[in-house]
């Protein structure tokens, strides 16, 4: 049995900036200052956790054992990267979203079933994902001819990805969610808790993925929509771009990458165009 440490372990500066760059360069996220302390905090606990007094040591273990360095970053990433979310975030975005799938299916003259594929990448405990597949059954149910689509959902964390798999959250009906919508895509479950239908669960696929790291699923390629809002705001300006040039590959041709409000400002990715909506900041794939 390995002791615990009766101290806080030590966690000199210059290591503490050895491993921000190594978790920036992983993550492609910049760690804000006023975070500092609170990441600190973390990676004290996690040494106490593993029995560990010296954070040099654990540094070096970290960077040079893949086996340890996995399993290591997984804790660190679900313990640091809390994401913030919830459902039908940004009422303007889904009515957009809504409006495209429209239109597209609309244009869509082939003899073959016509599909809509949508993609969120940072997609945390997977409230955007089921709000996305909301909106496509509704539009893809109330039309004569047959649609599939399908909703993809990837993040780094772990932790927020077994979350989204099971669907169960709390007090939906304050968290973006109607009654209509509860009764029609939740189950109730005591305490407060709704599950999402199986239905609906059948509609989505989950997976983890970090944004800086090539696109490696059919789910991801051949895209109508992805969406990818209040994720880049984390990110340095060279890596927005770098991620947005990530991104673009996946699109179709007329397929949109939505972002929040005011993360690519300044800024005209090659091959997109902006979209001219109200509230809005969508690009649609022209080249």
């Amino acid at each position: 049995m390995v002791s615990q440490p009766q101290t806080s372990p030590d966690l000199a500066d210059n290591h503490f900036r050895h491993w921000k760059s190594v978790f920036e360069d992983l993550t492609g996220i910049q760690l804000a200052a006023e975070r500092e302390g609170l990441v600190k905090s973390v990676l004290r606990a996690r040494l106490i956790e593993k029995g560990v007094s010296c954070f040099e040591n654990y540094l070096q273990q970290l960077l040079a054992s893949p086996a340890f360095g996995k399993k290591e970053w997984d804790v660190l990433f679900e313990r640091i990267l809390i994401g913030e979310t919830r459902f039908f975030r940004h009422k303007p975005t889904y009515d957009f979203i809504a409006g495209h799938i429209k239109q597209s299916l609309r244009l869509d003259k082939s003899s073959s079933v016509p599909t809509v594929k949508i993609w969120s990448p940072g997609c945390s405990s997977g409230e955007e994902v089921y709000s996305l597949a909301i909106v496509a059954y509704r539009l893809c149910k109330g039309l004569t001819k047959k649609v599939d689509f399908s909703v993809t959902g990837t993040d780094i964390n772990v932790k927020s990805l077994e979350q989204a798999k099971a669907g169960v959250y709390s007090n939906i009906l304050r968290k973006g969610i109607d009654a209509e919508t509860a009764n029609a895509f939740f189950d109730q479950r005591p305490g407060g808790v709704f599950e999402v239908k199986q239905f609906l669960k059948g509609c989505v696929k989950f997976s983890k993925h970090n944004l800086l790291e090539p696109v490696a699923s059919n789910e991801q390629r051949g895209l109508d929509i992805i969406s990818c809002q209040n994720l880049l705001i984390y990110l340095q300006g060279w890596r927005r771009r770098a991620v947005i040039r990530q991104l673009i590959p996946s699109l179709k041709i007329g397929g949109v990458l939505i972002v929040g409000p005011g993360e690519l400002l300044g800024w005209k990715p090659e091959g997109l165009v902006r979209v001219p909506v109200d509230n809005v900041q969508a690009y649609a794939k022209v080249m």
